[in-house]
This record gives structure tokens, sequence and C-alpha cells, in this order.
């Protein structure tokens, strides 16, 4: 269970970590000295078009288009 729990965890950084390299999610903060306020903006637009290139480019790999 401590096994599936760690892959679990580490497939959630792993996409994080591409997630945020490619420019999917942005993190930002801002506070008023009392409280602190954390913002994540998805940019699902951007996931699309990664998406659909990603696509393409698998296509010219296996030759198959659908």
């Amino acid at each position: 269970m401590i096994r599936l729990l760690g892959v679990v965890f580490l497939l959630m950084l792993v996409v994080g970590g591409l997630g945020w390299f490619l420019g999917w999610f942005t993190l930002s903060t801002s506070g008023d000295g009392v409280n602190t306020h954390i913002n994540v903006v998805v940019d699902q637009q951007k996931m699309k078009a990664d998406e659909e290139r990603a696509k393409t480019k698998l296509d010219g790999l296996t030759g198959k288009s659908k």
C-alpha cells in the first residue's frame, strides 16, 4: 500500500513538474501581511495545443492517422 501511494505521489510530481515546465500551470501569491493568498492558474488552451502537437508527432512516428 505504501508503494502504491509512493508511485501515485511520484506520478503527481512528474505531471506537475512537466506542466510547470510547459506552462500549463502558473502560481502567484499575494498577501496583506496577515494572510497570504496563493492562486493557481491552469491554461487549458495551452494544454489542448500541446496535446494536438503530441498527437501529430505520434502520427508521424507511427505512420498512422485516424
